[in-house]
């Protein structure tokens, strides 16, 4: 899982905020139009394992006052944006082999696109990332990933509000709605809305 070239120089003290990157992970917050999931082509050398999906994992506003999104490929490697860097851009970061509260940067995007970008879908393609630890920079492609259609996608929180708390818990078998939204909100509230991956085929994939 640990790759090698990335020193243990570049990690990355992490914020109270990343720390709760966790809970962000299990609380997604959805904006105005459902995000999407990425897929991100193009890497190269001991990042190439990263070509693939990068699932959807919230949205929060950096210390510039900008509701960025952020992204994960295995619930440990992090892609979001770092406004607090010497260069603020887009990062991918992984917890760090040497310490249980800092991060080991991988790779990042300082440019102007980069900056520019609150959600990664709409990032003009061939954008530099640099390779931490080396001279490597990648022109990746980014764009929502071909998705399967969800059925929840329509479902209206206010609806899922007015069940009861037994047709709330039936309508988590059957229908869209589920009460885990009794511990956030104190009401049923609506499944996952976003739409899930299809499974990354190299073969298939067009650039």
């Amino acid at each position: 899982f640990w790759l090698k070239f990335c020193p243990l120089g570049s990690n990355l003290p992490i914020s109270p905020g990343a720390m709760r990157v966790t809970a962000a992970l299990a609380t997604a917050v959805v904006g105005e139009l459902h995000a999407c999931s990425l897929l991100i082509t193009g890497f190269e050398g001991p990042l190439e394992k990263y070509n693939g999906n990068w699932r959807y994992a919230g949205e929060g506003r950096d210390t510039e006052g900008h509701l960025r999104r952020m992204y994960t490929f295995d619930n440990q490697v992090l892609l979001r944006y770092n406004a607090n860097s010497t260069t603020p851009g887009w990062q991918i970061t992984r917890p760090s082999v040497s310490g249980t509260f800092h991060e080991d940067l991988l790779a990042s995007c300082s440019t102007t696109a980069c900056k520019d970008s609150d959600d990664l879908s709409t990032l003009p393609p061939q954008q530099p990332w640099q390779a931490e630890g080396s001279n490597a920079v990648m022109g990746l492609h980014v764009g929502c990933c071909p998705a399967k259609a969800n059925k929840c996608s329509k479902c209206n929180d206010s609806d899922c509000a007015r069940l009861s708390v037994a047709a709330c818990a039936a309508s988590q078998i059957v229908g869209c709605c589920q009460p885990f939204g009794y511990a956030d909100a104190g009401r049923c509230g609506c499944k996952d809305q976003n739409a899930v991956c299809e499974p990354y085929r190299p073969s298939e994939v067009t650039i």
